[in-house]
């Protein structure tokens, strides 16, 4: 049998690797990825959306440092000085005998080269779908093409999943010894986002080519044509609004059918996700979904506790993690951030916010409220009646909610403070701020309103916290 390995091998090599054997075509030409694809039809869509984001991946440096070196070691050679990407398209699996087989033929193929003799020191296959789903069936051939030919598989869609490293089939696949990686498009156009406004800040005009930024702004505008329909989570399903109902008419206690839970827990794993890149592209902070070990890796870890949450207690909660300040706005995740913790319940249509912010440590109880004050309204925060304060002490005491409003009041008027309280103590180690949202049940109910209804409640206590 021959060697059919592509890593390893010279980029010549290629087309024997994938059995294009006595082709009269020009593989490395006729294959090429094209930034400008011919076609315009239907049929066409998905490919030429494929073809100009493989383009951009390997025009743009900077672009697909951000995309490949956090996948496969051997992906992070993408950032050698001899480092080349080389992009293809609709790669047809064929036998030893260059014969088509009827495992099909992927959308697309990225080989990772470096040195004058151009070696493959990385490769994966790439199916990407536009306004549809994965089928499990066909990203197994596909897996068994990878295995052949000792690559990874790169699968591409509107589903969401919470790292690269999770696939979004929820029915079991056979990827042993292939690496199997998942891109949402709109996690596709979130990395294009961050790579113009690391190019825009201070001190990075050298860093990045000019043409190259040029072309991520076209890039981040094709993906942004409404004719083109990709990236962001517009609606929960067809079977949202039968299972709110269900959830409701449920006390807590008592269980849901499982095809229920299964169903909202499925929409909104789409959702979570989708709502860190929302609130990036609306307020440019890196906003990042609290998750377990496991839960990073494998979606269904995470979907249990969905599941379990909606069954016990009627409600789904998530945590986000935040910019401390402006400062670290474009920090890692690893960074110091913010928790800001979410609940959205269903029994009453509402979404419950919270976070706790420090407060200086040299000044009593009465000086603190007051500093505390004066940084909320510095940051423009706090102006919504919702939003709600309360001081914590030593011991995990703390003082009952009150509106932020109330507040400014008694520090207008003299008056004592609702945060003091000397049975806890003299000085506040922390403030609570709260805020609950009531969306009303047709809000709550419709599986586009209600989105939109999340994003803005969320990206708006975002706004009004992170810099506090």
């Amino acid at each position: 049998m021959p060697n059919t390995a592509i890593v390893g091998s010279l980029l010549s090599e290629l087309p024997e690797k994938l059995n294009y054997i006595g082709s009269e075509m020009d593989f490395l030409s006729e294959k090429r990825a094209r930034l400008f694809p011919a076609g315009t039809s239907k049929t066409t869509k998905e490919t030429n959306v494929t073809s100009i984001f493989l383009s951009a991946l390997a025009a743009i440096k900077p672009y697909r440092e951000a995309m490949l070196a956090v996948l496969h070691p051997k992906a992070k050679k993408v950032s050698n000085k001899s480092a080349q990407l080389h992009v293809f398209t609709e790669i047809e699996d064929r036998d030893a005998c260059g014969c088509k087989t009827e495992k099909g033929r992927p959308d697309g193929l990225i080989v990772l080269t470096t040195g004058k003799a151009q070696t493959i020191e990385w490769a994966a296959f790439v199916e990407a779908k536009v306004n549809s789903d994965l089928n499990a069936e066909q990203i197994q051939r596909y897996i068994e093409m990878a295995r052949a030919h000792e690559v990874d598989l790169i699968t591409i869609s509107d589903q969401i999943v919470a790292t690269p490293f999770q696939t979004p089939i929820v029915d079991k696949l056979n990827h042993r010894n292939v690496n199997l990686y998942h891109w949402s498009w709109i996690y596709i156009r979130t990395k294009a986002q961050q790579v113009v406004e690391a190019a825009r800040q201070k001190g990075n005009n050298e860093a990045f080519d000019p043409d190259q930024i040029y072309i991520t702004e076209e890039f981040i505008r094709y993906l942004d044509d409404p004719k083109i329909e990709v990236g962001h989570f517009q609606n929960m399903g067809r079977e949202w609004a039968p299972a709110v109902k269900e959830l409701r008419q449920t006390p807590i206690g008592a269980k849901v059918k499982s095809d229920i839970v299964n169903a909202v827990a499925t929409a909104w794993l789409h959702e979570e996700q989708d709502l860190c890149y929302y609130i990036y592209l609306k307020t440019r902070l890196k906003v990042y979904l609290g998750l377990t070990k496991k839960e990073k890796v494998d979606v269904n870890d995470r979907k249990e506790r969905i599941v379990n949450a909606l069954q016990d207690r009627k409600r789904i909660e998530f945590d986000l993690w935040a910019p401390q300040s402006a400062s670290l706005e474009d920090s890692l995740e690893s960074s110091p951030r913010k928790k800001l913790q979410i609940s959205v319940c269903f029994l009453s249509s509402s979404i419950h916010l919270s976070t706790e912010v420090e407060v200086g440590m040299n000044q009593k109880a009465v000086g603190q409220t007051s500093a505390f004050i004066a940084r909320m309204e510095a940051a423009g925060a706090g102006m919504e009646d919702e939003l709600k304060i309360s001081a914590g002490y030593r011991w995990r005491k703390k003082t009952s909610p009150v509106p932020f409003k109330e507040l400014q009041q008694q520090k207008a008027r003299k008056l004592d403070y609702s945060t003091v309280n000397k049975d806890f103590g003299d000085q506040i180690e922390r403030m609570e701020i709260s805020q609950c949202i009531e969306l009303g049940r047709s809000a709550f109910a419709s599986p586009t309103n209600f989105i939109t209804r999340l994003e803005t409640v969320v990206t708006n206590f975002v706004n009004q916290v992170y810099n506090v």
